[in-house]
């Protein structure tokens, strides 16, 4: 088990400051210039979000000397959302900042930057600044309990070594995070197919069941809107009430193979396959429940189909604009569908899951380097 002696911030670092606004000293943002780093602009996973920065010109940056920022300075959030962290880079100056951000310089010889980066994102700190914040609408920390905070710090070249492993693992968790954000199934669409009416390859709310009679004192799964994930289809059933509980819109019996359809809001697209279903499933009248009619649709198609443009905009143009935008039955009857040839679907929907594999697959890299850089810095604390 590691042991470093724990040492204060302000014992290893040339300045602990914060930032001020361009109006303290009669100045207005501006439309390009300098840039000025807001809590916004800071991700957090410490990344910089360039096109959240605002900007201010070299007069009002020369007048808000105490925070232009230097590269290898950490900022950490001090109000509002606390905790944030990034560490200046070269490519983004000239900065400044504002005031609920603390300006944290280390002496280069004793501290890493990206070492301190690390330290202040571990969750001993988290807890620590949880017990140290004050404000009620919003919470603040002051630069004197910055400066008292608390980590162990090991030499100088063993804080290097430390930084490049987590680093490295970092790399990886933001490579799978890109594809696992960006990635969206896309189906190159032939203009020489047919385009037809979604009710006339699939049933649209077939069965009913009012589950205060079928469960009475029994448990149901009851599947709502929240039960879905918006964009990735997944669908939970993790809510499960007593028939005599049940909410007036629990009405849609489910079955396997079918997908469901969220009418109210459609373009937050909380769509879902049911790959599988308890029998005792029932969904929310705010879904039309879709059954793909066999021999002329294969149903992933279909599910696949709804995030595309050519489907997702008739939904949308039929949504009205009221306190719950929504489609009717009628409207998700005549929704036309763009329709290959059977074997042409299934090529289609081999490829979207083998691109969703991937998906998968990338998404167990962050769960699995996140741990890494969780119990790594978790050994430097002794654990």
């Amino acid at each position: 088990m590691l042991n470093y002696e724990l040492v204060e911030i302000k014992s290893v670092t040339e300045v602990i400051t914060k930032g001020t606004t361009p109006t303290s000293v009669g100045y207005t943002f501006m439309n390009a210039g300098i840039n000025f780093v807001k809590i916004e602009a800071i991700r957090e996973d410490g990344h910089f979000l360039e096109e959240k920065f605002a900007f201010i010109n070299d007069d009002c940056n020369n007048k808000l000397e105490r925070s232009k920022l230097q590269e290898g300075d950490v900022l950490f959030s001090i109000a509002g959302a606390l905790g944030r962290v990034a560490v200046v880079t070269n490519n983004i100056l000239p900065a400044n900042t504002n005031q609920a951000l603390s300006i944290i310089r280390p002496i280069r010889d004793k501290l890493s930057s990206k070492f301190l980066f690390w330290m202040l994102k571990s969750d001993h700190t988290i807890n620590e600044i949880v017990t140290l914040k004050v404000g009620v609408a919003q919470f603040n920390l002051s630069l004197k309990q910055i400066g008292e905070l608390q980590f162990p710090l090991p030499p100088m070249e063993v804080q290097e070594k430390i930084v490049a492993e987590l680093d490295a693992y970092q790399k990886i968790t933001d490579g799978a995070k890109q594809i696992v954000e960006n990635y969206k199934p896309t189906i190159k669409i032939n203009p020489d197919w047919p385009m037809v009416e979604l009710g006339k390859i699939a049933g649209i709310n077939e069965t009913s069941e009012d589950p205060v009679k079928s469960y009475g004192q029994n448990e149901f799964v009851y599947i709502d809107i929240s039960s879905i994930e918006n964009g990735s289809g997944k669908v939970s059933f993790s809510n499960k009430l007593k028939g005599v509980d049940a909410p007036s819109r629990a009405k849609r019996k489910v079955k396997k193979g079918d997908i469901l359809l969220s009418t109210v809001r459609p373009n937050l697209q909380a769509f879902g396959y049911l790959e599988e279903v308890p029998e005792n499933a029932i969904a929310s009248t705010g879904f039309a429940v879709l059954t793909p009619s066999p021999d002329k649709v294969i149903g992933k198609y279909i599910y696949f189909m709804l995030f595309e443009h050519i489907v997702l905009d008739q939904m949308i143009d039929k949504m009205g604009k009221g306190a719950y935008p929504s489609i009717n039955q009628k409207d998700v009857f005549h929704l036309k569908f763009p329709l290959p040839p059977l074997k042409t679907q299934q090529k289609i929907v081999a490829e979207i899951e083998a691109e969703r594999e991937l998906v998968e697959a990338n998404k167990k890299l962050i769960e699995i380097f996140g741990k890494k850089i969780k119990d790594k810095i978790g050994e430097v604390w002794g654990e």
